[in-house]
């Protein structure tokens, strides 16, 4: 378990790889207890916050305790802490532990960085989720645009599983953002590149993402039948883990179907329920802001134009 860790096996498993060890964490006790790291992140694969959290306060007690404590240990901890404040919706957190994830990456030796290429582009994914609720539109673009790299960067080449994810997840992630901003030609560009080399009915957030912005292009060009299928079959896969992002970038696309299709009851009831990515409306200013608009035009088009103007 020791090992595993100081291999820099966590920023892997963060990443939605290395399946097997994760398996191994969970039905052998005697990993979890030794290394709560590895505990923390395996828990994390299965958005089980509550044991992530609980074995990250273990760890960071155990750390506290170390005079010098390994670095690769450090970025652990400063990565766990980055996807737990995105799926409790904390941008504040989660930028301030890319910051500190950024710093400790520098202090890998060049053979450890070589090891794991997918840090910086891992930490770029999680740092521009937290620009987006906070409302930095271009910041979390350029950022998503750094990481996914060039069209099939993520597919050709030497990376290793590991990376071609993370980048897929980028490209994904950037092509909703493009969509829902209107640039369409650029999202279908990034959509399609990724839909034809990753399983579209994957659980990847990047491929769930890309068929949302396959399903927002086509309701912004009128395709609402194409529009519905699409999300349809996006809404029918079930995601590999939590992410409020998604989650808030799917109810979002819904209403807007429901809008353009003469359902604004329906656009309305999807917009008015709980989700946690707008909980704190400080962190996340950006997503409440958009719920809001769309509820503006789900008032008006069911005609009721006080109500839009109040909202």
């Amino acid at each position: 378990a020791r090992a595993l860790v100081r291999s820099l096996v966590v920023p892997r498993i963060l990443a939605g790889t290395d399946r097997d060890v994760v398996q191994l964490v969970l039905i052998k006790p005697e990993f979890s207890e030794s290394e709560p790291l590895l505990l923390a992140a395996a828990a994390l694969t299965r958005s089980w916050i509550d044991i992530a959290e609980s074995a990250l306060a273990r760890a960071r007690y155990e750390l506290a305790l170390v005079l010098d404590p390994p670095i690769a240990d450090l970025l652990s901890v400063a990565l766990i802490t980055m996807v737990i404040a995105r799926l409790r919706g904390d941008a504040a957190v989660g930028l301030a532990q890319t910051s500190a994830a950024r710093d400790l990456v520098i202090k890998l030796t060049a053979s450890e960085r070589a090891r794991v290429p997918l840090l910086p582009l891992l930490i770029d994914y999680y740092a521009a989720g937290f620009e987006l609720t906070r409302g930095n539109l271009a910041t979390a673009w350029w950022t998503l645009e750094r990481a996914a790299g060039r069209f099939r960067q993520w597919v050709d080449g030497d990376a290793d599983h590991a990376e071609r994810r993370i980048r897929a997840d980028c490209a994904g992630q950037l092509s909703w953002l493009d969509a829902f901003t209107g640039e369409l030609r650029r999202a279908t560009r990034y959509a399609g590149c990724l839909l034809t080399d990753r399983q579209a009915d994957t659980g990847e957030s990047g491929a769930k993402f890309a068929q949302l912005a396959t399903a927002w292009t086509q309701l912004e060009r009128g395709e609402f039948e194409q529009a519905r299928q699409r999300l349809d079959h996006a809404l029918s896969t079930a995601a590999d883990h939590d992410d409020p992002l998604l989650a808030a970038a799917e109810r979002l696309t819904q209403a807007r179907l429901a809008i353009l299709t003469g359902e604004p009851e329906a656009a309305l009831r999807l917009l008015g329920g709980p989700t946690r990515v707008i909980d704190d409306q400080a962190s996340n200013q950006w997503f409440t802001d958009q719920f809001q608009i769309a509820t503006a035009e789900a008032w008006l088009a069911a005609d009721d134009v006080e109500r839009a103007i109040a909202t």
